[in-house]
């Protein structure tokens, strides 16, 4: 009988050493280090084994026969074993002789264990049992997604040089393999895999046996051997692009027992058990395939419990600067849960044994084996048990061994290690994540809808009341019957939608992709790898750079050709792309998809701004809201993909078959914009009807004039308004891009996984999926958007953008994979907001005339800094993906700045020549809000349009805007009234009356202002038969400085009545009106051109023949043009050879505005002869396209409304009598001067009998001149003291300055009465601003000098209560721009 004893083996001992250490390894002698080069040529060493009889340590070399480190170290021939002796006291190592392995193919030695037989005789017998891992000669070690991994050329590879991992017996003494276990086919490898493991050339460590130990069997075999088999590669997981815990396994071999009379020991598999690695604790962004979690070494204490070592290692064999962890563990296992029955360890119903950790370290080396070495006597003469653990590192460190002590009673007291969730657990937990973000959104939509609900029923109240229920039912009809302005916003929406942004839609199309195989090539190992994901991340970026960065040229186009040009050339790229996808084969998409996407990139984008012009067809709010819902659609057209994906993934459809499909869907998109969309932009007041008569040859007319360079739009871009906005949308955009183009990876580095071996399951990478249809779902806050736009100021609602995005960057930083949904939430209602306020911001900021270009300069802008995101991919990749967050969260930290800065913003009026704080602003929305502003401390100022020149509504306490005070609230027909609030719009008025053949008495040439501020300011026509506006007001409704509410008419107090207005509103906050309405008219107009020299003795006659009339003289030219209407019967003037007018007629459209614009900047750098030759051109324009037209009323007198360059006005009025010497005074001075600006134009107005209108007890002669606000000043005085000889009044809203308040009191013979009337209602002075305060108080100076008053100082302040106001010391006051 052949008997064994086990030198290695503690058994018995081990269970009766006392317990005198307070922890369970304890770190003895000294270490010993053998560096790299040697005389032994050790690169490594794989296990470690002791023998206490010769005291010999054995060790195989784990070099891979045929390697060659570089040309300076020779190949190593075969597998070797080294015998050492080590010197732990001394720490020095003396090899003692080698064993050479033979046969030598295919071994990787990575684990050892020595067994001494007893011979014949005294001799003894040796041997090794070893094993090796699965590797091939073909090519060098290389990381796992490293770019240049396994042979250029899978073709020239043969899978059967891949040496499979062997578990052997070998002669101790002459090296000869005796025999060889059997593997069972379960453990080869987990075939589960989305890629072919064989095509993963090089030296791959981990996949096989790697760690071995014999211990005596507890049951009928003699002994068990015990190994530690890995079937995952440098990854830690089940696939390739997935890192979770390695599920590996004991494959546990039985050996013939002692009474055997067999020769052999051929080891008998008996059952395996699990065995998972731990989790990577190392944070990084990406955990690449360097950095890994694996089984090297196990030492077993009995048949069940084991230690274990294991190394995670974060950059990889050989590495400069390495980063590990070493740890070794307790293990316990239980006999009873085998996974002989598994397959594949990813579908095992098995859990993994409890791990309890009794030793780790933070390291620059890996350990590598642990083997039992010597027992030794404490001074106490207390046996303790050693153990001996090697580390190496190839060729950077060599070999290193240290020796320590081991406490057996404390290992199972060690520190627990956190048992990883079962797959049932994070399904669980994941699916319970999902169903409450789903529940969220639901109650969120829902009180979103309640929210909205409740705001329409208070909306109601703001419709119209007409006082005949015939006309309220067919204005009913009219507000329900679908037109053509829902029919072009429909068309926005579905340009938006089905086209515009579906690129944003890239993880649904990664997706795809992935299955394809589409730039796998790229891939020697697997369909998705390091290189696959560069190439994703470089079309990603570029795709979302040329969507936004190419708005530029889109957006110049667009202002320069018009909407229809713009969609039909966009949307033709759009269907290009698709095209070349439907063309493309599955194998040759690699080439072809960049262009496609890049198409599809560059049409989307054009084809989503070129239907903003359609918000026009809107007003107020609802402008807002319709720029809102094409954002919300463009959000949604992220779906797209997503959808293919499923189309996919579930219905087997290629990506070829979906794009052919979808090819068509773009096509009747491109047909229905050739036919609905008009060459020119839809402007605010101009009816919108398609022409669909494309046949006819009036049809393809267009007017291709080429604009100069528009100098407006760069003075734009140097306002904080318009670069703020720019920098704010773009990290925010940044966010978006990165956080789409990233998201996939994100997830996986959070744990997104496949829970079954189903592709098609649901559970596949559920969140990954996820992040993409929440993109696409941001449409569900659209309510919340439209609250946002149309109720808080864009201060408020960009902060409120800001703290979201830093909640998404907050999220995505944190370890929670469950969580990520809510950041999903948040990302996709962050993205509707961004585009909404954008587009809804520049709309209602800069108007329609240049929004392609500002939107496209914005655009390139956050293009430039949107291609960060693809350094920041790189960076991930090698790093960490919510790592590559932070710097963007540092970009969206700055752009607080943005809101907060806007919020403190002096607000600017049209003019830019005055500025407010707007945070003296107060928005009642309701009379007893009103009220309770009045009766406060404060002094208060009303604000309109912000149209007036002058001072008005600075403030040195509150300024009230009417914005919530904008209902119409009766139309009476039989007496042709309107009842209004004070914050009603000229041509809101107009359009409500138009329908029922009313209109205003009279009308300036712009209809923007707050009908109560054109009022109160004296707004004027130009008809020497029409009187101003204020004329045709029947009664006011007044809040007084008490809070007192009174009405005042014509009838019931007639001297009151016309103090009331003009006054700036001194007397109190006017809150409602009623309009005394005139029949609606349509009015024939023509325009001729006057040599300026000839004005003087014309003018008259031109005034009195002709209803309505406006001279425009330009004076650097000499020229000017008058302007006539006069009332016709509809469509007599069209009989005649007028042009039809289906809207407003402008006095100058954007080509003319833009020579003007030209004409400006080259006056200033007094280019004045190429400035002239602008001038002309206008002239010439305007001559021809104004020639002669009909139109409706308002449309042909507001001339003023579009196309306006904002500049400061005085308006000087003249008794119409002395107007040959206004002109001849002008011309004087033009003849020998040279004007600051291009124009300036004279109107007539029929006499009044307001106290304070210019036109009071004559028929007036109107001058107005206009300068550059920071000219004007100096300008505006000059022709005060050349006209002041004539006698003039001047306009209250139009500049106020430089006039002597004695003169102003010579001009206007009621101004005593007004004054003493204002302190009647007013004595504390509440209405009265500083300036107006200032100016009042020296009028009544003047009034008491005139009377030879000996009262004095104080007396005039108990008199009239006109002192000076004192500053507010919570609120700063308005301040005038110079």
């Amino acid at each position: 009988m052949i008997c064994r004893f086990y030198p290695a083996l503690w058994g018995t001992l081990l269970a009766t050493l006392p317990s005198c250490m307070s922890l369970p390894m304890e770190s003895i002698g000294k270490s010993i280090h053998l560096p790299f080069p040697n005389d032994q040529t050790i690169l490594g060493i794989g296990g470690l084994s002791y023998d206490k009889d010769t005291q010999i340590w054995s060790a195989p070399s784990e070099n891979i026969p045929g390697y060659s480190l570089d040309d300076q170290f020779p190949l190593v021939s075969v597998p070797r074993i080294y015998n050492m002796k080590l010197d732990f006291d001394e720490g020095s190592i003396e090899f003692v002789g080698v064993t050479f392995v033979e046969p030598p193919d295919g071994l990787k030695l990575e684990g050892i264990a020595t067994r001494t037989t007893a011979g014949e005789g005294a001799s003894s017998n040796k041997e090794f049992w070893l094993v090796s891992e699965t590797n091939s000669r073909l090519v060098k070690t290389a990381a796992f997604f490293s770019k240049d991994f396994g042979a250029p050329d899978l073709s020239t590879f043969d899978p059967e040089t891949l040496a499979p991992s062997r578990l052997l017996k070998v002669d101790g003494r002459t090296g000869a393999i005796l025999e060889e276990a059997n593997i069972p086919d379960f453990a080869s490898w987990d075939r589960n895999h989305s890629w072919d493991y064989t095509q993963c050339v090089g030296d791959r460590p981990f996949q096989g046996m790697h760690a071995i130990t014999i211990v005596p069997s507890d049951g009928e075999y003699d002994d068990n051997i015990i190994v530690g088999f890995q079937s995952a590669l440098y990854q830690d997981g089940p696939t390739s692009s997935d890192f979770q815990n390695s599920a590996t396994r004991f494959l546990v071999f039985g050996l013939n027992s002692c009474d055997s009379s067999s020769s052999t020991s051929t080891p008998k598999f008996l059952h395996s058990y699990r065995y998972d690695t731990s989790h990577l604790t190392i944070k990084s962004l990406q955990k690449g395939a360097r950095h890994f979690n694996g089984l090297l070494g196990v030492l077993a204490l009995d048949s069940t419990t084991l230690l274990v070592a294991e190394c995670e290692d974060f950059w990889g064999f050989g590495s400069e600067g390495n980063k590990m962890v070493n740890r070794i563990f307790y293990v316990e296992l239980d006999t009873d849960k085998t996974v002989d029955h598994c397959f594949s360890l990813l579908d095992c119903d098995v859990s993994a044994p409890v791990k309890r950790l009794i030793w780790e370290r933070h390291d620059d080396k890996q350990l590598d084996g642990i083997a039992w070495g010597p027992v030794i006597q404490d001074a106490n003469e207390q046996y303790r048990p050693t153990i001996a653990l090697t580390f190496d590192d190839d060729d950077r460190l060599g070999v290193h061994f240290e020796l320590y002590t081991l406490n057996v009673d404390e290992l199972q007291s060690s520190e627990l290690w956190p048992e990883v969730a079962s797959k049932d657990d994070l399904l669980r937990k994941r699916v319970i994540a999902i169903l409450v973000s789903i529940v969220v959104v639901f109650l969120l939509v829902l009180f979103q809808l309640v929210w909205i609900r409740r705001i329409n029923l208070e909306s109601q109240a703001k419709r119209i009341v007409t006082s005949t229920p015939a006309a309220l039912e067919d204005q009913l009809k009219d507000s329900r019957r679908f037109s053509y302005s829902h029919y072009a916003l429909i068309t926005a929406m579905l340009n938006s939608f089905l086209v515009g942004g579906v690129t944003f839609g890239f993880s649904g199309m990664l997706l795809i992709l992935r299955k394809e195989g589409t730039y796998a090539k790229s891939c020697n190992c697997g369909s998705f790898c390091a290189q696959e994901k560069e190439h994703l991340a470089l079309i990603s970026t570029i795709g979302f750079a040329v969507a936004i960065g190419s708005r530029i040229c889109v957006g110049m186009f667009l202002d320069a050709r018009g909407p229809k040009a713009t969609a039909t050339i966009c949307c033709t790229s759009c269907l290009s792309g698709f095209i070349v996808l439907a063309s493309t084969k599955k194998e040759n998409l690699s080439d072809t998809f960049m262009p496609a996407w890049i198409l599809l990139s560059l049409g989307g984008s054009g084809l989503h701004i070129s239907g903003f012009h359609f918000t026009n067809l809107f007003k107020n709010d609802a402008k807002k809201i319709a720029s809102a819902a094409i954002s919300a659609a463009y959000g949604a057209s992220s779906a797209v993909f997503p959808m293919m994906q499923v189309l996919n993934q579930y219905a087997g459809l290629e990506l070829q078959q979906m794009a052919i499909f979808y090819s068509v869907v773009v096509f009747f998109v491109l047909m229905n914009n050739f036919l609905i969309q008009p060459w020119k932009k839809v402007v605010p007041g101009i009816p919108f009807k398609p022409d669909f008569k494309f046949w006819r040859a009036q049809w393809w007319k267009i007017e291709m004039k080429k604009k100069p360079l528009l100098a407006s739009v760069f003075q734009q871009m140097t306002k904080f308004e318009m670069w703020g906005e720019t920098l704010f949308f773009s990290i925010g955009l940044l966010l978006l891009t990165h956080f789409l183009s990233t998201s996939a990876q994100l997830m996986y580095e959070k744990g997104d996984q496949p829970f079954s071996s189903n592709p098609n399951d649901w559970t596949d990478y559920m969140f990954s999926r996820m992040s993409g249809w929440f993109n696409s779902l941001g449409f569900l806050w659209f309510p919340l958007v439209q609250l946002m736009v149309t109720n808080l100021r864009w201060s408020s609602s960009y902060l409120i953008l800001a703290i979201i995005n830093l909640a998404v960057v907050a999220i995505v930083v944190t370890n929670s994979l469950e969580l990520q949904v809510f950041g999903f939430m948040l990302m996709s209602m962050a993205r509707l907001m961004l585009f909404s306020f954008h587009h809804a911001y520049i709309l209602d900021t800069f108007g329609i005339e240049h929004f392609g270009t500002l939107n496209g300069i914005s655009s390139l802008i956050a293009a430039i800094i949107g291609l960060s995101s693809y350094p920041l991919q790189l960076f991930a990749l090698t790093k960490n993906y919510a790592i590559s967050f932070i710097p963007i969260a540092g970009g969206l930290i700055l752009s607080l700045a943005f809101p907060l800065i806007l919020r403190r913003r002096l607000m600017l009026n049209w003019a830019e020549s005055v500025a407010v704080d707007p945070r003296k602003f107060r928005y009642p929305k309701d009379l007893n809000e009103l009220v309770a502003l009045v009766k406060g401390p404060h002094k208060i100022r009303c604000a309109g349009a912000m149209h007036s020149c002058a001072p008005l509504i600075a403030s040195e306490g509150i300024i009230i805007s009417f914005q919530h005070f904008d209902r119409i609230l009766e139309i009476n027909l039989d007496r042709m009234t309107a009842k209004v609030q004070a914050g009603v719009r000229i041509h809101e008025l107009c359009e409500a009356l138009a329908p029922h053949g009313l209109a205003l008495g009279t009308l300036g040439t712009i209809d923007w202002q707050t009908i109560a501020g054109a009022v109160m300011t004296g707004t004027h026509g130009g008809s020497l038969t029409v009187q101003s506006m204020h004329t045709f007001i029947n009664s006011y409704t007044i809040v007084k400085s008490d809070g007192a509410i009174f009405q005042v008419s014509r009838e019931s107090d007639p001297v009151l009545f016309s103090a009331i207005a003009p006054s700036m509103g001194v007397f109190g906050v006017v809150v409602e009106l009623e309009v005394q309405c005139v029949p609606l008219q349509y009015l024939e107009a023509r325009l001729e051109a006057v040599p300026f020299g000839d004005l003087t003795n014309r003018f008259e006659d031109i005034m009195r023949t002709n209803k309505y009339t406006r001279v425009v003289v330009y004076p650097s030219i000499m020229q000017a043009t008058v302007w006539t209407a006069n009332p016709v019967n509809k469509g007599e003037a069209v009989a005649r050879g007028a042009v039809k007018s289906r809207g407003y007629i402008n006095f100058r459209d954007e080509n003319e505005k833009a020579w003007l614009e030209q004409f400006v900047l080259l006056s200033d750098k007094k280019k004045y002869s190429k400035a002239d030759k602008f001038l002309h051109k206008v002239l010439k324009s305007q001559l021809k396209r104004l020639n002669h037209y009909e139109g409706q009323y308002n449309h042909v007198l507001c001339k003023e409304r579009n196309n306006g360059i904002p500049h400061a006005d005085i308006e000087f009025n003249f008794d119409f009598d002395k107007h040959k010497q206004v002109l001849d005074a002008v011309k004087g001075y033009c003849d020998s001067n040279r004007m600051p600006y291009y124009n300036f134009e004279i109107r007539a107005t029929q006499r009044d009998d307001a106290m304070m209108s210019c036109c009071y007890g004559r028929d007036s002669m109107w001058i107005d001149f206009q300068a550059k606000a920071v000219v004007g000043r100096k300008f505006f005085g000059v022709m005060e003291a050349l006209l002041k000889p004539i006698g003039f009044r001047k306009h209250w809203a139009k500049g106020m300055d430089n006039t002597n308040p004695k003169y102003v009191l010579e001009q206007f013979p009621k101004a005593k009465e007004f004054i003493m009337l204002m302190r009647a209602f007013d004595p504390e002075g509440k209405f009265r601003n500083k300036e107006g305060s200032s100016w009042y108080r020296s009028m009544a100076q003047e009034l008491l000098k005139a009377e030879n008053s000996s009262k004095n100082e104080e007396e005039l302040d108990v008199t009239l209560r006109l002192s000076d106001a004192s500053d507010d010391p919570t609120i700063h006051p308005g301040t005038p721009v110079s």
